[in-house]
């Protein structure tokens, strides 16, 4: 009996899921269907087609871009002022020994 059971459950999720995968095809084929007949309108009207994005971009202009302007603009020195830097002196830790690895105190 138990068998049987998953064997019924089985074929009904094997039907849900073709008919799931017909309905993806199904919106699939609807979208193609009114991608062409945009397509088809502009041709008889004789307006332009739009391009496929809305954003006009193409990798080679955003590289060009960029490499264009390498020499431009050179590098230069960081505008921190030397006032901000702090000389500091390393003291010893009475805790530590000089024998021991620096990450490990001994207590």
């Amino acid at each position: 009996m138990d068998t049987l059971i998953q064997i019924i459950f089985r074929i009904a999720l094997f039907f849900i899921g073709l008919m799931f995968f017909m309905l993806l095809v199904f919106i699939g084929l609807v979208l193609a269907g009114l991608w062409l007949l945009r397509s088809l309108w502009y041709k008889i009207t004789g307006k332009p087609r739009p391009t496929f994005s809305a954003f006009r971009f193409t990798p080679r202009q955003g590289f060009d871009f960029f490499y264009g302007r390498a020499g431009q603009n050179p590098p230069r020195p960081s505008q921190r002022a030397m006032d901000d830097v702090v000389d500091i002196e390393v003291k010893s830790d009475p805790t530590h020994g000089d024998d021991d690895p620096p990450h490990q105190i001994n207590r």
